[in-house]
C-alpha cells in the first residue's frame, strides 16, 4: 500500500515540474511601465502588454486602442523584469503609480501640513465669569431667633 502511495506521489512530482511550451514570443529586457493607463510597453519587440478586463487576462497588442493611448503619462522603465512582466503588476501599481503624485512641491507641503499637525491647538480662553453678589445673610426664624436668646449667650467666667 505504501508503495503504491509513494508511486503515486512520484508521478504527482513528475507531472507538476513539466514545463508547457510557451507559445508566447519571448519578452525582451527593457519594458517601459506606465502607470497611469496601467499598460506595458516592450520597447525592444515593439509590443504593448495591457489587461482585457472583459476576458480577465493580459493581452499583447502592436498599437494601443486610441482610449488608452490618450492616457500614457510618463513611463517608468522597469528594472530586471520577470517573464511575463503583468506578473508583478500589483507591486508595480503600488511602487510606480504613486511616484506620478510625488512632485517636490507636494512633499514640501506634506511636510510644512505635517509640521502644522504636530503642534498642540492653542488653548481657548474662556471668558470670565462675573462675580457672583454677595449674599446677604438670612434672617433667622422666630424659633431660631429664641433657641439663639435662651442657648445662645455665654457665660464669662
Amino acid at each position: 500500500m505504501r508503495v503504491l502511495y509513494l508511486y503515486g506521489f512520484s508521478l504527482f512530482l513528475c507531472a507538476c515540474n513539466q514545463q508547457e511550451p510557451s507559445t508566447e514570443e519571448p519578452q525582451g529586457q527593457r519594458i517601459l511601465f506606465y502607470p497611469r493607463a496601467n499598460v506595458y510597453r516592450d520597447e525592444e519587440r515593439n509590443r504593448w502588454y495591457r489587461y482585457d478586463s472583459a476576458a480577465g487576462s493580459w493581452e499583447q497588442a502592436k498599437q494601443l486602442p486610441e482610449a488608452e493611448a490618450r492616457r500614457l503619462d510618463r513611463a517608468v522603465l522597469i528594472a530586471q523584469p520577470q517573464v511575463p512582466v503583468y506578473r508583478d503588476n500589483g507591486q508595480h501599481k503600488l511602487v510606480y503609480g504613486t511616484s506620478r503624485y510625488a512632485a517636490p512641491d507636494d512633499l514640501k507641503r506634506k511636510r510644512y501640513e505635517d509640521s502644522l499637525a504636530e503642534v498642540p491647538p492653542p488653548p481657548v480662553q474662556k471668558p470670565e465669569a462675573a462675580p457672583a453678589p454677595a449674599e446677604e445673610p438670612r434672617r433667622k426664624t422666630k424659633v431660631g431667633r429664641w433657641l439663639q436668646k435662651v442657648f445662645g449667650k455665654k457665660k464669662n467666667d
